[in-house]
């Protein structure tokens, strides 16, 4: 692939820029698995002509004019690839192609937004399975309880005497037995560990303990500096969704008024990026609308996923009857005034598409050399 070396490709354990990747480093492929880099290829570097592609969502990736993406005009049914700079010409002799706004978020046959895309609009193969990792190793504390943590804090100054109510604490303690085991706590309880943990309360478990949270981004955090950490986002599917849960439980609901989608409000832009990853991970999609210091986030899971495991969040979630993945259009292809460093990489399955992360925007794009 010929891509700017600012671009960032899915690896087999989390992103890398493609200037870094190295010999047999496995990405992840929009084929739902995985090929090798080459060794006889790698970084190597090159300065060329480049050409900036955005879609209808705003995501964009830069790369050489012969670069492939997978696209088809509206009406088709089927793929077809197309150079960056035959995009570009197309784009060009049919200026009415290009889609508005209203395309931004674009599901299903986008009736919902009142209108058909334009005629001879391109659009772009979607990316919609789950993204299966070798896992990366986990610290002891669950899934479950750093999805909890992430949303609810520890010892958040501005809200310190906020109490689990008995339901999340009880499902808290379902996923803790590797939490007891690992630190030693005397009767480890969720409340304690959010809202009264010191490190000088535990004799025997202090150190690791602390530097576990630590390192976790959890300890002493506020709301708008919150994180997840990579080994709980590149790890197992299985963990993954228990991580959705825990973050959908301590915060999440069901917007009863906009046909019982299930919704999150956060403060961090980086936690927002975090739960993007995640749920695209899993094979569905975030919608993110930013108010003030609050970003909203519409959760759109794989249709075999609740988000939810609470009682009453489960009983009444009900998975939308829409595509979990939107549809995106390319809207612009502009060559960039200087040229730029790229990196071409060669790997064992030259025809593949290979997952890239947007240069602008939070979505992914799967293209080739």
């Amino acid at each position: 692939m010929s891509l700017s070396i600012e671009t960032n490709v899915l690896l087999h354990n989390g992103w890398n820029s493609i200037q870094y990747t190295t010999a047999n480093n496995r990405l992840l492929i929009a084929e739902r698995t995985a090929t090798f880099i080459l060794p006889t290829t790698s970084n190597n570097i090159q300065q060329d002509t480049t050409y900036r592609v955005t879609l209808s969502d705003g995501s964009s990736l830069k790369g050489k004019a012969n670069h492939f993406l997978k696209v088809r005009p509206v009406g088709l049914t089927n793929w077809s690839l197309m150079t960056i700079v035959e995009i570009r010409e197309h784009i060009t002799r049919n200026p009415r192609a290009i889609p508005n706004q209203e395309f931004y978020c674009c599901f299903g046959n986008c009736e919902y937004k009142g209108s058909n895309p334009p005629v001879n609009a391109l659009e772009i193969e979607p990316i919609d399975y789950t993204f299966n990792f070798s896992p990366t190793p986990l610290c002891l504390i669950p899934s479950y309880w750093i999805g909890v943590l992430a949303i609810k804090g520890m010892l958040d100054k501005e809200e310190p005497e906020v109490v689990l109510d008995p339901e999340l604490k009880s499902l808290m303690n379902n996923h803790c037995l590797g939490l007891r085991q690992h630190h030693i706590v005397n009767n480890a309880d969720p409340n304690d560990f959010i809202h009264k943990f010191r490190s000088d309360r535990y004799v025997g478990d202090k150190s690791q303990l602390s530097i576990d949270l630590f390192n976790l981004g959890l300890l002493y955090s506020d709301k708008c500096n919150r994180y997840i950490h990579d080994s709980y986002l590149f790890t197992s599917t299985n963990n993954r969704i228990d991580l959705l849960r825990g973050l959908m439980d301590a915060g999440g609901y069901i917007d009863f008024r906009n046909g019982g989608l299930a919704k999150l409000r956060v403060f961090s832009s980086r936690l927002v990026e975090n739960i993007y990853l995640l749920v695209r991970s899993l094979g569905g999609y975030v919608e993110v609308n930013k108010v003030g210091p609050v970003w909203t986030l519409t959760i759109y899971p794989h249709p075999t996923i609740n988000p939810f495991s609470r009682e009453g969040l489960v009983s009444n979630y009900t998975s939308p009857n829409i595509s979990p993945v939107p549809r995106r259009f390319l809207t612009s292809v502009q060559q960039e005034s200087e040229p730029s460093l790229v990196s071409c990489l060669k790997y064992d399955s030259p025809t593949a598409l290979v997952i890239s992360k947007s240069l602008t925007g939070l979505d992914y794009i799967a293209s080739r050399c």
